[in-house]
């Protein structure tokens, strides 16, 4: 009796450990969303003052991943269950390191392996502490919430502006606006407008996936309304795939007649397409559509727009790349003030590191489609398409996080497969 008892209670403080993991796991998932990734931790610094930067959190965030991983079976095990993918992510960190030892460490660089090397470790402790949450369904609820108020506040800030308590979007970077009037592209809570077509674009296939029908329609056409005042062309190019990719997935998994599916939805793309050109021609003028526009951004609406700053620096990168091909010319040598470097992953990582850097960044998505569909497959492409457009890619923790979700839902998603033959109705 006296054994049996032992063994009961050992369960019960393994139960009650689990459970306990689960609850802090779960409130630092819902707070990494709400406050990290919706960037509202960056609004309350700038805008009104709040002494604690982002930053700040990501650290005892990693502390706690790195602590229940010596003390947690359970927090071991969902590591090694990514171990392919968190080697790729630490050999990216030793890649940086070690080409910044044939180069001297500046104040650029600095900060780019800073803010690189957070995107590494908040991603690796996030997929340790998302793995302990029992009810993902949850988090991804939290997730969809955070994309549907940041559309909102895109929305609020460009037409009803006064119901703001504060101006987010502090500055403006085009000739000839003032700071403080209404932006040429609106970006709420995210300071600079490129940002939503990551922060809004990039979850959209996980938070739809599972919702019903018409609430994934809703969706998608509030992350639409909150994209299009931002006049992103990344932002647009990220929902056409998200909603075509998405619903091909959906069907592919339900019925696995994914190709029909592709051609319906593209005939309804296109049908919509001609609806929207239709309504501006008669409107005659874009502005009677958006009002309060710059010549820059009226221009970019038309087609247009002079894109030869963005050839300039891609073409800076070529040849970056073109001089210094096996291992780069180091990290942040394309990013001298006032240019960004190449508005794409792929040359930067080119320009900046060589040939090696273009192996690694080939590693890390052939990684992440290692998940397989139809998670895996999701982040990949959605990643693959921004990664052309943008050069925030790997030195945004909150988007560490965001990938780590969606691979922590992809191991779930198999699991449960796997184990019962069908599609989970929700992932838990």
């Amino acid at each position: 009796m006296a054994v049996e008892s032992n063994g009961m209670s050992a369960a019960a403080r393994s139960s009650a450990s689990a459970d306990l993991l689960d609850r802090v796991s779960t409130a630092i998932a819902y707070f990494a969303f709400i406050y990290l990734y919706s960037n509202l931790g960056v609004a309350l610094v700038k805008v009104w003052g709040f002494p604690l930067s982002p930053g700040y959190f990501y650290v005892p965030i990693v502390i706690f991943a790195g602590t229940i991983l010596a003390i947690s079976p359970g927090a071991m095990e969902a590591f090694l269950q990514h171990r392919n993918f968190i080697f790729i992510l630490l050999a990216f960190g030793v890649l940086e390191g070690a080409r910044l030892i044939f180069n001297p460490p500046g104040e650029i660089p600095t900060e780019i392996l800073i803010s690189n090397s957070e995107y590494v470790f908040v991603t690796i402790a996030c997929l340790v502490i998302f793995s302990l949450c029992k009810r993902l369904d949850r988090i991804i609820q939290v997730v969809g919430l955070v994309v549907v108020v940041s559309a909102g506040i895109n929305l609020i800030e460009y037409y009803l502006p006064q119901l703001l308590p504060a101006a987010f979007t502090t500055f403006t970077t085009v000739p000839g606006t003032v700071p403080g009037t209404v932006p040429p592209r609106v970006a709420g809570l995210f300071f600079n407008s490129d940002r939503p077509a990551m922060y809004i674009g990039l979850p959209l296939p996980l938070v739809a996936f599972f919702a019903p029908r018409l609430i994934r329609y809703m969706l998608y056409a509030i992350a639409l309304a909150g994209l299009a005042v931002t006049f992103s062309r990344t932002g647009m190019v990220l929902w056409v795939v998200a909603v075509v990719v998405t619903e091909a997935l959906r069907q592919r998994e339900r019925t696995g007649r994914w190709f029909t599916r592709m051609v319906s939805l593209t005939v309804q793309f296109l049908f919509v397409a001609f609806v929207l050109a239709y309504a501006v021609n008669a409107f005659g003028d874009i502005d009677a559509l958006f009002p309060h526009l710059n010549s820059v951004t009226r221009a970019r609406l038309n087609f247009t727009a002079d894109d030869n700053g963005r050839l300039y620096v891609a073409e800076q990168g070529i040849e970056m790349f073109l001089d210094s091909p096996l291992f780069g010319n180091g990290v942040g040598s394309s990013r001298i003030p006032p240019d960004n470097g190449p508005h794409n992953i792929f040359l930067l990582l080119l320009a900046e590191l060589g040939v090696v850097g273009g192996i690694w960044i080939a590693a890390f998505f052939l990684s992440i489609a290692r998940y397989g569909a139809p998670f895996g497959l999701l982040l990949a492409l959605m990643s693959f398409v921004s990664a052309p457009l943008t050069h925030n890619f790997l030195d945004d923790a909150p988007l560490g996080m965001l990938a780590a979700l969606y691979l922590v839902v992809a191991k779930r998603y198999e699991r449960y497969r796997l184990l019962n033959g069908a599609e989970p109705p929700v992932v838990e």
